[in-house]
C-alpha cells in the first residue's frame, strides 16, 4: 500500500500539471490580498490589534509579492503562498485571543491549497500549523506577550493534549485532501494521457491518409500517362479507313481504355469507402451498349483459357435506366475478373443481367456472373466481402490479388441500395448475384428511333432462332420481316438500303453478289469464319445475344449514317511549345496539332521550356507537370515573372485530382487540359487562343 502511495505521489509531480498555473497563481495573489485586508480591516477591530495586523500581515503580503513577481508557475511560489495564508491563521488565531473559531480558518486554507493539484504545499502548510501551535502553547504556557497582550493558541487555555488533538485533526483532514488530490491527479493525468495518445492517433492517421492520398496520386499520374498515348493513337486509329469488324474492334479498346481512366479517376475517392461517403451518380444509361461493350474487353482472356464464356442480356429490360455506369462497371469487372481468374481453362463463365420485376417508372434488374471453377468452402463464404480476404490462404499465392475487390464492389452495390449474394459449392462453382431497383429514363430509345424509316429483313431456317430473334426485335421495337432470297429481290428493286439477317455464309455472299450496298448480320454458329468482308457483322451464338444484337445492329446504323467520314479539323494561326518529357505524349500532341495546321515547337522539360520561350515569340505554350530537371510549376513561376500574363500558358498533365485544377491555376497558368487529352477540349483551347490572338491583332491595328 505504501508503495503504491508512493508511485501516485511520484506520478502527481508529473510536470504536465504544473505547465501552466499563472491562473492558480493569480487566483492565490487575490486571496492573499483579501486575507491582508480581512486582517487589517476586520478581526483587527475586535481587539485593537492593528499592528499584529499591519505589520506581520503587510510583511507577508510583501513576501507573496515578491515571490509572485520572480518565481511565478514555480514550486517557491506555491510554497511561500502556503506559508503566508498559515501566517494570516496565525494572525487571525491570535487576534482573537485563540478562540476555535478561528483554528476553521486552517482547514479553510488547506482546502484552498488544492487548487495546485500538489501535495507539497498542502504538507508545508500542515507542518507549519503544527509547529505554530506547539511554539505558541509553549509561549502561552509561559505568559509572552506580544506588545502588552498574551500569545494565546487556545481561548480555554494551554495545555499540550489540545494541540495533540488539533494535530491530528489537521493531520486527517490533511490525508483525506491528499487522497483527493492524488485521485484527482491521476484521472486528470489519464485524461491527458488518453488526449495526448487520441493527438497521436489523429496525427498518425493523418499522416497516413496523406502518404495515402500521395500514393494514390502518383499511382494515377503513373497510369494517366501511358493511357493517354492509348486513348490518343486510338482517337487517331478510328479516323483511318476501316472496316466493319476492325471498327468493331477499335470501338471495344476505344470503350475499354475510357472505362480505365474513368475508374483511374476515381481511385482517389476509394478512401471515401472508409468513410461510408462515396458519392453515386446515377445518368441515364442504355446498358445494352454501354455494359456489353465494357464486359466483352473479357474476351480475350476466355479466348486465352479456353473459357466458354457467355453473356446474356434480357431484351425486356428498359433502353434507358437512370444507373451510375461506371460503379457497375467496376462491379461487374471485378465479379467478371474473379469468375475468370478461378476457372479452369476450357471452363465457363455466364453473366445474365435479367428482368425480375418490370414497374411503370422502374425495374428490378438482376446482375449475374456465373462460373463452374474452384467455388468457396462454405466456411468462407460469410467472410468473402471482407477486405483483404480471399476464399483460401493459398488463393493469393496461386491467384494473386489484394482481397480487396469484393469488399470494393459490396460496398459499391451497398451504395446503389443493393446487396451481393453469393452462392458457391467447392470444386463445383460459384455464383455471385445482386438486384438493384433502377428508374426509367424518358430519353427516347436509341435504336429503335435509328431504325424508325426501315424494316430489318431476317431470312433464318433454324426455327429456335427465329422464335428467339422475333422476341428481341419485338422487345427493342424494331420493324421487322422474314424473307427469301426471291422475295428479297423484288423488295431490293424498290430501295437498295436494307439491313438483313441471315444464318450462313452460303446467303452472305449470294445476298451481297446481288445486292453489294446491303448491310448484313451473319449468325453462323456452325460454321467456322474464315474471312471478313465489308459491310458484314458476325454473331457467333445467338442464345442469348439480345446484347450482341442490338450492339451490332447500332454499330452498323452508325457506320451507314457517319458513312466512316473523320472529323474536320479546325485550322489555327498559332505558335505553339509543347513542353512534355514523354516521347509517345510528344509524337500524340504532334499528331493532334499538324490536323490543326498550327506550327508548334517540343520541349523535353521545363528548363527546355523556359529557355525556348525566352528565345522566341510564342502564342501558347502547353505545359506538362511532372517533368525532370523543371517541372511545370517551376517553369510557369518564372516565365510569369518575364511575361505576367501575356503569354497564355495552359496545364496538359495527367494530375486530374479536383484540387489540382485550382492549385495549376493558382500558380499562374491560363487554363487546364488532363490527360488523356480530349480532341475536342484541345479544339477548345486552341480555338479560344487563336481568336484571342485575333482580337488582340486587331487592337494594335
Amino acid at each position: 500500500m505504501l508503495n503504491s502511495f508512493v508511485q501516485e505521489y511520484k506520478r502527481s509531480l508529473d510536470p504536465r500539471l504544473h505547465e501552466d498555473l499563472s491562473q492558480a497563481d493569480q487566483t492565490m495573489m487575490w486571496l492573499i490580498f483579501g486575507h491582508l485586508l480581512i486582517a487589517v480591516f476586520i478581526t483587527s477591530q475586535y481587539y485593537g490589534m492593528y499592528v499584529l495586523g499591519i505589520v506581520v500581515g503587510g510583511a507577508a503580503f510583501i513576501l507573496s509579492v515578491i515571490a509572485y513577481l520572480n518565481f511565478q508557475g514555480q514550486l517557491v511560489f506555491r510554497l511561500i503562498a502556503a506559508g503566508v495564508l498559515m501566517v494570516f491563521s496565525s494572525i487571525f488565531i491570535q487576534q482573537h485571543f485563540g478562540r476555535i473559531e478561528m483554528h476553521f480558518h486552517v482547514f479553510i486554507v488547506l482546502a484552498i491549497l488544492t487548487i495546485y493539484k500538489d501535495v507539497r504545499p498542502l504538507l508545508f502548510a500542515s507542518a507549519y500549523i503544527l509547529i505554530h501551535h506547539v511554539v505558541t502553547n509553549y509561549l502561552q504556557t509561559y505568559g509572552v506577550t506580544i506588545d502588552g497582550v498574551p500569545i494565546m493558541v487556545f481561548s480555554y487555555g494551554c495545555g499540550i493534549e489540545y494541540v495533540y488533538l488539533h494535530a491530528i485533526m489537521v493531520i486527517a483532514e490533511t490525508m483525506v485532501l491528499i487522497y483527493i488530490i492524488l485521485n484527482s491527479t491521476l484521472q486528470y493525468l489519464n485524461m491527458l494521457d488518453s488526449q495526448e495518445k487520441a493527438d497521436a492517433d489523429r496525427r498518425k492517421a493523418k499522416d497516413a491518409e496523406k502518404a495515402k492520398s500521395e500514393f494514390l496520386a502518383n499511382m494515377s499520374h503513373e497510369i494517366r500517362t501511358p493511357m493517354n498515348g492509348i486513348t490518343g493513337f486510338t482517337h487517331l486509329l478510328k479516323e483511318t479507313p476501316l472496316d466493319a469488324l476492325q471498327t468493331r474492334y477499335v470501338n471495344i479498346i476505344d470503350s475499354s481504355t475510357k472505362t480505365l481512366i474513368n475508374i483511374v479517376n476515381d481511385v482517389l475517392d476509394f478512401s471515401k469507402l472508409e468513410q461510408k461517403s462515396m458519392r453515386i451518380d446515377p445518368v441515364p444509361t442504355n446498358i445494352f451498349s454501354e455494359l456489353y461493350t465494357s464486359l466483352m474487353i473479357f474476351n480475350a482472356t476466355a479466348m486465352t483459357k479456353q473459357i466458354s464464356y457467355e453473356i446474356s442480356f434480357d431484351s425486356y429490360i428498359h433502353e434507358c435506366l437512370l444507373i451510375d455506369t461506371l460503379r457497375i462497371k467496376q462491379v461487374m469487372a471485378n465479379l467478371i475478373g474473379n469468375a475468370m481468374k478461378f476457372t479452369p481453362n476450357g471452363g465457363e463463365v455466364n453473366v445474365r443481367i435479367a428482368l425480375v420485376n418490370d414497374g411503370k417508372e422502374r425495374q428490378n434488374i438482376r446482375f449475374e456472373v456465373q462460373d463452374n471453377g474452384i467455388g468457396i468452402k462454405q466456411e468462407r463464404i460469410k467472410d468473402i466481402f471482407d477486405a483483404f480476404t480471399q476464399a483460401d490462404g493459398s488463393t493469393t499465392r496461386k491467384y494473386g490479388g489484394t482481397g480487396l475487390g469484393l469488399n470494393i464492389s459490396s460496398e459499391l452495390v451497398k451504395a446503389m441500395d443493393g446487396l451481393i449474394e453469393v452462392d458457391s459449392k467447392e470444386n463445383v462453382g460459384t455464383t455471385f448475384y445482386f438486384t438493384l431497383e433502377l428508374p426509367k429514363c424518358s430519353k427516347e430509345a436509341s435504336l429503335a428511333s435509328s431504325y424508325r424509316d426501315e424494316t430489318i429483313l431476317v431470312d433464318l431456317d433454324m426455327q429456335e432462332y427465329k422464335r428467339k430473334l422475333t422476341e428481341d426485335l419485338k422487345n427493342f421495337s424494331l420493324n421487322f420481316q422474314f424473307t427469301s432470297y426471291e422475295e428479297f429481290q423484288d423488295i431490293y428493286r424498290l430501295h437498295n438500303e436494307y439491313t438483313l439477317i441471315c444464318d450462313s455464309m452460303q446467303k452472305v455472299h449470294t445476298y451481297l453478289e446481288y445486292a453489294p450496298n446491303v448491310h448484313i448480320i451473319c449468325i453462323n454458329e456452325n460454321e467456322e469464319l474464315t474471312e471478313s468482308i465489308d459491310r458484314v457483322a458476325y454473331l457467333d451464338n445467338y442464345y442469348g445475344g439480345a446484347s450482341k444484337l442490338y450492339n451490332v445492329l447500332l454499330e452498323l446504323k452508325k457506320i451507314q449514317t457517319e458513312n466512316k467520314q473523320s472529323i474536320l479539323y479546325e485550322q489555327y494561326n498559332l505558335k505553339i511549345l509543347v513542353a512534355e518529357d514523354h516521347d509517345i505524349n510528344q509524337m500524340l500532341i504532334s499528331e493532334l496539332l499538324k490536323k490543326h495546321k498550327v506550327d508548334f515547337d517540343i520541349a523535353n522539360n521545363g528548363r527546355e521550356a523556359l529557355e525556348m520561350a525566352l528565345s522566341t515569340r510564342y502564342d501558347l505554350i502547353l505545359m506538362d507537370i511532372n517533368m525532370p530537371v523543371m517541372n511545370g510549376l517551376e517553369a510557369t513561376e518564372q516565365l510569369r515573372q518575364s511575361f505576367a500574363e501575356g503569354l497564355p500558358i495552359v496545364a496538359l498533365t495527367a494530375n486530374a485530382g479536383a484540387e489540382d485544377k485550382e492549385r495549376f491555376l493558382k500558380a499562374g497558368m491560363d487554363d487546364y487540359l488532363t490527360k488523356p487529352i480530349n480532341p475536342e477540349l484541345l479544339n477548345s483551347v486552341l480555338k479560344k487562343y487563336h481568336i484571342e490572338k485575333l482580337q488582340k491583332g486587331m487592337k494594335d491595328e
